[in-house]
């Protein structure tokens, strides 16, 4: 269950547990962590610091997404994008996204990405749900459906819900190339898919940042935004020579001025 997001029915799981074998030590623990990941899904809650500094029990290092004031809309200058459901204001936390897959930034990487995006979808239909909703590049952007953002809060799950059957494998491997394609974010030392950041759009002169922390991903406001107003960050460093902007730029489908 805590595995799954479904964090109160484990909370509830290990109280019951608890209940019993009062002075389970592993138990306990859980808890502890199941209670922590519950307020960082739900109320956006992480402690900073410790993630940062590595102040944090070890068990106690990964963290829960977060679905903040943003969803996805088809209403903006992209066609898609991510977009403010109420003002923002600079520096507060908008999303939380942990990769569906993370590789290496070495030579094969997008080959690590497709194994590892059609190894997620096998295992997890939560995570298969998601992957068929990403960006893959395969119409016109004003024609794509906008995904249902229950999609992105799986802590809001009941385990009743219905999920799609997995394509044929060569079918959802070629699915699952091109969301490599399109929707690969490039860090420092590795690439990872990221669910609901894929649908932020690119700008030279973003309103909002990202910081990854190990290789989770925290987005927040760069500065003041209204209700509606596009979520921006940028893809590259936008310092660089006009020329090496627009080059990089162009494997995005999409121009630098």
């Amino acid at each position: 269950l805590n595995g799954l997001g479904r964090y109160a029915d484990a909370i509830k799981a290990l109280k019951e547990l608890l209940a019993v074998e009062t002075s389970d030590e592993a138990a306990i623990n859980a808890l502890a962590e199941c209670q922590m990941l519950q307020d960082q899904a739900f109320l956006g809650k992480y402690d900073m610091p410790a993630l940062l500094f590595g102040r944090l029990a070890s068990s106690f290092r990964r963290c829960a997404d977060h679905v903040g004031p943003v969803k996805v809309s088809a209403g903006t200058a992209h066609s898609r994008g991510v977009v403010t459901t109420r003002a923002v204001t600079a520096g507060q936390l908008l999303m939380v996204s942990s990769p569906l897959v993370v590789a290496p930034l070495v030579t094969g990487v997008e080959k690590a990405l497709v194994q590892g995006l059609v190894g997620a979808a096998s295992r997890n239909p939560q995570d298969l749900s998601l992957i068929l909703a990403l960006p893959a590049g395969n119409g016109a952007a004003s024609t794509l459906p906008v995904p249902d953002m229950a999609t992105f809060r799986r802590h809001l799950s009941k385990g009743e819900e219905a999920f799609p059957e997995l394509p044929q494998q060569a079918i959802f491997t070629r699915h699952a190339a091109n969301v490599v394609k399109t929707s690969a974010m490039r860090n420092a030392a590795s690439v990872g898919v990221y669910a609901l950041p894929s649908f932020i759009n690119h700008s030279c002169a973003p309103n909002a940042c990202k910081l990854l922390i190990g290789h989770t991903m925290f987005i927040h406001a760069a500065k003041d935004m209204v209700k509606g107003e596009e979520v921006l960050i940028k893809y590259f460093d936008v310092t660089m020579p006009r020329h090496d902007r627009a080059a990089i730029a162009k494997r995005w489908g999409f121009s630098c001025e």
